[in-house]
């Protein structure tokens, strides 16, 4: 829970970014994350040479083997160049062209995975390392080299994702202060008003576009190697990029704090019904009147029910809270309060 949430934690400072801080409405948060998974485990997955002639022309994906740090930078590349390609072709029209450019290029990349060989097709794949794995973890008792044990490895990959997390973080609200955050927001403001005060703002929302998409990319190559295993069905529109705009929402646009408050509020609202086995039967059958009654809990009640859950509370949030539940903050010039 705490990868994830520190994942989609990190995926939100980049939606705030381009939505919260310039006005870009990108619903292709999915595609940029299925970007920056499949390349970081193209370039990581290592090669395998006791599978044969007839097995690589089946499946030929290719193994490079390279560090983690490789993967996760080319992830940030790779990710970044689609999102420039697509803003230089849209970002001059209206701004619902992005929307319509951004969920269209995020489908073309899902329907390629299904159908590239390179990608594995629908299968996907498999066996992606994880960061430091055969370091860290000793295989055995007698294993001399590594130290931890595999169950705590999770904590150690947790640890990773909190502290770019918190890297992030502290990067942003440094830019948000600055004359270029300044910038974004009076381009979100008003554009032609920017404009006529010397800002280009075709380049700055451009830039905005683009290093967002460079974090979402980097999402998608830590998460990659967290689940060791990835499918083009895994980078659906729902996961990826729906409950990234419900948590951004509640937690508050514009305010980077916000983002963070809402996605980890809202995943944990998301992930309650994992536990539900813990503390409610998988099924109920009981007798009423004549009729055999026979419910299926864990399968037809908890999966609308995190639906509906998600659901009323965006709803209380718009009507009470429009803003979201920590609203952008204002800032004073330091001139005003002497």
């Amino acid at each position: 829970m705490l990868v994830l949430g520190g994942l989609y934690g990190l995926a939100l400072l980049g939606l705030n970014l381009q939505w919260g801080y310039t006005g870009l409405f990108n619903i292709g948060i999915h595609g940029f994350v299925a970007l920056g998974a499949y390349t970081s485990a193209l370039l990581v997955k290592a090669s395998d040479i006791t599978l044969g002639a007839e097995h690589l022309a089946e499946t030929p994906i290719p193994a490079l083997g390279l560090p983690f740090i490789v993967g996760l930078m080319g992830a940030i590349l790779v990710a970044g160049l689609f999102a420039l390609i697509t803003g230089i072709s849209t970002l001059k029209l209206r701004e619902d062209y992005l929307a319509i450019a951004t969920i269209g290029l995020a489908e073309i990349i899902r329907v390629s995975a299904q159908n590239l060989p390179i990608t594995g097709k629908t299968r996907g794949i498999a066996d992606i390392p994880s960061p430091l794995f055969d370091w860290l973890v000793k295989s055995s008792d007698q294993d001399p080299t590594g130290f931890v044990d595999p169950n705590f490895y999770i904590w150690f990959y947790a640890g990773m994702i909190v502290v770019a997390l918190i890297v992030v973080y502290f990067a942003f609200q440094r830019i948000a202060r600055s004359p270029w955050g300044r910038v974004l927001k009076a381009i979100r403001e008003d554009e032609d008003a920017a404009n006529a005060l010397g800002k280009n703002p075709f380049r700055f929302k451009l830039q905005s576009l683009v290093l967002g998409a460079m974090i979402m990319g980097a999402v998608g190559s830590f998460w990659a190697h967290s689940a060791r295993s990835i499918t083009p069905d895994a980078f659906d529109a729902v996961q990826w990029t729906f409950l990234p705009w419900v948590m951004l929402i509640i937690g508050g646009s514009g305010n980077h704090k916000g983002a963070l408050f809402g996605a980890f509020l809202i995943w944990a609202l998301y992930s309650i019904t994992n536990f539900q086995n813990d503390f409610l039967p998988p099924r109920v059958q009981f007798d009423l009147f004549s009729w055999k009654i026979d419910l299926d809990i864990a399968g037809r009640l908890f999966g609308p029910l995190r639906v509906i859950i998600i659901a009323v509370a965006l709803e209380l949030i718009l009507i009470y809270r429009p803003r979201g539940l920590l609203g952008e903050e204002k800032q004073v010039s330091t001139l005003l309060k002497r």
